[in-house]
């Protein structure tokens, strides 16, 4: 958001925060809200450590969060993510992506834990191809 007359608007914003309460954002932060609550919110902490390379700056930023039995991964702009399995607690683990425009999942399999693994989101790498990965214990 950016009020009106502001010239260098953070992020390429182009709508003023009045306009942007009609973007189709608003409707689909319900999504978001449905997939935090689907985990417990106690014992969630930042886990960046792992990433198996950087995590990148702006738009390429990949914020990943840890429950006891979860780990959500997120990309702003489709950017795989390269996660060292093998730090988690775990023996394997089932995969998924969220779609935070639709709420939908879409499964990607059940794996064993390893040094490195790329989870490639679906769609072109692009602002706009937000995903979520999701791993949940076997």
């Amino acid at each position: 958001f950016h009020r009106e007359g502001d010239i260098d608007a953070a992020y390429g914003v182009r709508e003023t925060w009045s306009d942007a309460l009609d973007a189709p954002g608003v409707s689909q932060m319900i999504h978001l809200k449905n997939l935090m609550n689907s985990k417990p919110f106690t014992g969630r902490i930042p886990e960046q450590e792992l990433l198996a390379e950087n995590d990148g700056e702006k738009y390429d930023h990949i914020a990943i969060i840890r429950g006891d039995d979860y780990v959500f991964a997120y990309t702003c702009n489709g950017r795989n993510i390269s996660l060292k399995t093998n730090v988690l607690p775990w023996k394997g683990y089932n995969a998924k992506w969220f779609d935070p425009k639709t709420g939908g999942y879409t499964s990607i399999g059940s794996f064993e834990v390893s040094a490195r693994e790329e989870f490639n989101p679906p769609g072109p790498v692009a602002n706009g191809n937000d995903r979520v990965l999701i791993l949940e214990k076997k």
